[in-house]
């Protein structure tokens, strides 16, 4: 992992046990989507993933079709520019439900 990725990492440990955002651990526009996140209440210790059922998926995706197809060419573009760099895009609904995901290999971290 780069020197970058080592210091993101850190500013998460840091901001997960103090809720102050390392703003010189980070690159500046990755500093600014946190700040918003912070300042909407995010709280990486409170969420709750829910699974939907096999039935509900299939209907959300048939209801969303038209922004899944619409952001797939975004998808394969942020994959090319990304090259051999790790990286995730994510497209939720605007209840943020997660409808697709595009990434790389990520090893977990502890």
């Amino acid at each position: 992992m780069s020197d970058q990725g080592d210091d993101a990492v850190e500013a998460g440990r840091i901001y997960t046990v103090t809720r102050e955002i390392c703003s010189e651990m980070l690159c500046s526009e990755i500093y600014r989507a946190w700040e918003r996140s912070h300042l909407q209440g995010a709280n990486n210790l409170a969420l709750q993933a829910e699974k939907l059922s096999s039935l509900e998926t299939e209907r959300l995706v048939a209801q969303q079709s038209n922004l899944i197809n619409v952001a797939a060419p975004y998808f394969r573009t942020l994959s090319q520019a990304a090259g051999t760099d790790r990286y995730a895009v994510m497209l939720s609904d605007c209840q943020a439900i997660l409808l697709d995901v595009n990434r790389t290999s990520f090893r977990i971290i502890s």
